[in-house]
């Protein structure tokens, strides 16, 4: 859970740590230990390379006594606080000097000199002569080019333990200096990012329990404060969506009951003889134009529902708009005529061609111009017109009505939404097709823009793709 993410923060934190401290430490003893040993080994080999070219070479060419030999190495011995042996190629010890009590055995059985290998010196216990660790350095005699016997140097390694032990307690001190450290920034990351996360987890919580009200704001600028931010801005618009929500359902619910209450009023009339035989005709017109208002405001709920959810499926074909908008205005004269209203068309070229769903941008077209005429002060008239700008064609309807008011302009795509100017004019509209329109738009990727002034009239603008055949006409 995430109310437990700094406790298993602090977990690993405090895993990592002693897993460093134990890493740091003993990488730090094994690199102390063998540096050492290889400074004091290049220290010993000198001092091994000196014996030999001297005393050694002086005893096998029978220029000195092993007395003196003897005496000689003592006193190397005393100084480099080390054992000091003359080995012959066989193995025989010939001299030696001790700085330890352990006495120089007379001879080193299986010896090989090889077992060095490439390294002039080696730790150990020197073919088991010594009962602890050992460093022991050799250095060839020569005499007429030919290796005639070895001077060995060993020394316990001891004091290299001891001081590598040092050097860890070194590294333990300042690596608990940085642990402690590091407890600075730890408690920041609580403070910056935790607490932070702790109160969007406590609101998303909230809005969990779909108490949309508590705010998960930050003023911060970073990753947190805008997921913060958006959270926020996402509870506002589901506490939004759901006053929509009751308002669709209360403005739909109103929108099915006038009609329904109309229809059973007159059918009661009709039934217990308060409305006359004689007016019977004149009532079953009404339930019927009620039965067709019930009818398109089903019918367009269902293309509201089709038309905006993510399968809905467009049929594009390319056709020519002109022609539509023609058909259209063709179709409305009867509602004109009732209004004295006429249509203007200036319709680029004669025809042109777009690509899109037919069926869908004849449903736009109609909504518009059925509103334009609805809202349409009586002798004006309305102008629809198609203009080309680079390869998209824009359509324009005009009237000369009531207009909108500039605060209901953002509103007009919602359903079921009815200007205040309008209600008294938009009795049979069901404030569903200015949604239609959108969704269908949008659902082409074209965009739709209204223009409107009070009492001056109003003009909806939209955009289509042009045809293949009209791109290609430009090209020959």
């Amino acid at each position: 859970m995430v109310k437990h993410l700094f406790s298993k923060i602090v977990i690993f934190y405090v895993i990592f740590f002693i897993l460093a401290f134990s890493s740091i430490g003993s990488y730090v003893y094994s690199s102390t230990h063998k540096t050492m040993v290889s400074r004091e080994a290049a220290h010993l080999y000198s001092e091994a390379t000196l014996l030999a070219s001297t005393y050694g070479f002086r005893y096998y060419t029978s220029t000195i006594s092993l007395e003196s030999l003897n005496s000689h190495l003592s006193l190397a011995s005393s100084n480099l606080s080390s054992d000091i042996w003359i080995v012959n190629v066989d193995g025989t010890i010939l001299a030696s000097a001790q700085s330890s009590s352990i006495a120089a055995p007379s001879s080193i059985a299986n010896f090989d000199i090889s077992v060095f290998g490439n390294s002039y010196y080696k730790t150990g216990d020197f073919y088991s002569y010594f009962d602890s660790e050992y460093l022991s350095v050799y250095a060839p005699i020569t005499s007429n080019y030919t290796v005639v016997g070895y001077i060995f140097i060993h020394e316990p390694t001891d004091n290299f333990a001891e001081l590598s032990t040092a050097s860890i307690n070194i590294t333990y001190k300042t690596a608990l200096i940085i642990f402690a450290l590091s407890l600075l920034p730890l408690l920041g990351f609580y403070f910056l990012a935790i607490k932070p996360i702790k109160r969007i987890v406590s609101v998303a919580t909230e809005y969990n329990q779909e108490n949309f009200k508590p705010q998960a704001i930050s003023h911060s600028s970073d990753e947190l404060g805008y997921i913060s931010n958006t959270i926020s801005f996402m509870a506002n618009k589901l506490d939004s969506h759901e006053d929509v929500q009751r308002k669709f359902i209360s403005n739909i619910s109103h929108d099915f009951r006038s009609p329904l209450t109309s229809i059973r009023g007159y059918i009661e009339a009709m039934n217990d003889g308060t409305i006359p035989q004689e007016l019977y005709p004149k009532y079953l017109n009404i339930i019927l134009n009620e039965t067709e208002r019930l009818t398109k405001l089903t019918n367009n709920l269902l293309d509201l529902n089709r038309i905006g959810s993510k399968d809905a499926h467009l049929e594009y074909s390319d056709f020519d708009i002109n022609e539509i908008i023609r058909k259209c205005a063709l179709s409305s004269e009867v509602q004109c005529d009732k209004k004295n209203l006429t249509i203007e068309l200036n319709l680029y070229n004669g025809s042109m061609f777009v690509h899109a769903d037919e069926t869908k941008i004849q449903q736009v077209i109609y909504n518009l111009l059925d509103n334009a005429i609805k809202f349409s002060t009586p002798s004006t008239s309305i102008k629809i017109e198609t203009v080309r700008k680079n390869n998209k064609l824009m359509v324009s309807i005009r009237d000369h009505g009531i207009g909108i008011p500039k605060d209901a302009l953002d509103n007009i795509w919602n359903r079921f939404y009815k200007s205040d100017l309008s209600r008294g004019k938009d009795k049979k509209g069901t404030g569903l097709g200015l949604s239609i329109v959108k969704e269908i738009i949008q659902a082409h990727d074209q965009s739709i823009n209204v223009v409107s002034t009070v009492d001056v009239g109003t003009e909806f603008i939209f955009t289509l793709d042009l045809s293949e055949k009209e791109l290609d006409q430009d090209i020959i």
